[in-house]
């Protein structure tokens, strides 16, 4: 019985399948007008957000490392790419959710990034 139903649901699937029913429309596509969006300052409480997060991110992943017996230079540079993947990620889910990919977010990422490296390299 079973063995018979993907047969016979491709044979009623189609335009005009063989079982007489007409297939649904296929809906059009959703477009985003990235002109109606609102704007994109430089300067807001979501830009500070993405600092602060990848700072802490950074200084985790970068404390992490250490801990697991990671010398300086391999943690930063893991802790850096890693808050880096987490950001660029973090747009993508945005956009995928209807929401502008922002690239000054990716900018304060960056600043956020930088910041927690510098006061990494002071540290012992």
């Amino acid at each position: 019985m079973f063995v018979w139903a993907p047969l016979l649901i491709a044979l009623c699937s189609g335009p005009t399948g063989a079982c007489g029913l007409a297939a649904p429309p296929i809906p059009p596509p959703v477009v985003i007008d990235a002109t109606d969006a609102a704007p994109d300052p430089w300067f807001a409480e979501d830009k500070l957000r993405h600092f602060f997060m990848s700072f802490a991110a950074t200084s985790f992943a970068y404390g992490a490392a250490r801990t697991a017996g990671l010398d300086h230079g391999p943690a930063e540079v893991a802790a850096g790419v890693g808050a880096a993947a987490a950001g660029v990620w973090k747009e993508f889910h945005d956009r995928s959710h209807g929401r502008r990919f922002s690239f000054r977010d990716l900018a304060w990422n960056g600043v956020g990034i930088a910041a927690a490296l510098i006061l990494a390299a002071q540290t012992r």
